[in-house]
C-alpha cells in the first residue's frame, strides 16, 4: 500500500483517491526492441535487468510482445515477468533491459574505430597485397568495442584499425602489428 492522500477530518468523495495499492510480489517491466530485431524476440526468451539505486541484476522472461511496430519510434512494445524480483525494485522504477539473442557463428566483428563514417555509408580500409583498398560496408549490430559487418569483407580480410587519417585510397602500407591475425 502507498502513502495516504488524505488527512483526517478531510472531505472524501466518491472520485477521491485515498491510496494506491501496487503488486510487488509478480512484477512486469514494459520496453521496447528496434524494428529490426522483430524477428529475434520470442516468448520465453530470458532477459536480465539492472535498476537505478541498486547494482545486483534480476532475471526475467519475455511473456507478450504488441501486435504491431509504433509508428513514432519504429519499435516494438516488449513485457517480461521478473521471476523472483528483488525488494529494491519497485513498481514504476527506471531499468536498464538488456536481451540476448543467439549468437550468429558467420557474423564478422570489427573493432568500432576502424569504421569511417561517410555522407552516404561506411567505410572500412582493408589492406591487400601492401594497398590499402576503401571498402563500402553495412553495419549490423554493435556494442561499445565491436562492429557487425553484414556486407562489405569476407572472413580472412585484414581491416586497418589504426593511423586512418594518414591513408589515402591505393596507397601503400606497411604493416607493423597485426592483432588477432
Amino acid at each position: 500500500m502507498g502513502l495516504k492522500n488524505l488527512s483526517v477530518g478531510a472531505y472524501v468523495t466518491p472520485a477521491t483517491i485515498i491510496t494506491s495499492i501496487n503488486q510487488t510480489n509478480v512484477l512486469k517491466v514494459d520496453f521496447t526492441v528496434p524494428e529490426k530485431y522483430i524477428g529475434k524476440i520470442a516468448i520465453g526468451q530470458k532477459v536480465t535487468l539492472l535498476t537505478a539505486g541498486t547494482n545486483e541484476q534480476t532475471t526475467g522472461t519475455v511473456v507478450a510482445t504488441s501486435s504491431s511496430v509504433l509508428e513514432n519510434s519504429r519499435s516494438l512494445q516488449v513485457r517480461a515477468q521478473l521471476k523472483i524480483p528483488s525488494k529494491s525494485i519497485l513498481p514504476g522504477s527506471f531499468a536498464k533491459v538488456k536481451i540476448g539473442f543467439a549468437p550468429d557463428l558467420q557474423s564478422k566483428l570489427i573493432p568500432a574505430q576502424a569504421i569511417l563514417p561517410q555522407a552516404r555509408g561506411k567505410k572500412v580500409i582493408l589492406y591487400k597485397n601492401g594497398i590499402a583498398v576503401f571498402q563500402d560496408i553495412i553495419t549490423g549490430i554493435r556494442s561499445s568495442e565491436k562492429v557487425q559487418i553484414t556486407e562489405g569483407i569476407e572472413l580472412g580480410d585484414t581491416v586497418i584499425v589504426t593511423g586512418l587519417m594518414n591513408v589515402r585510397p591505393e596507397s601503400k602500407l606497411t604493416i607493423t602489428k597485426v592483432v588477432n591475425p
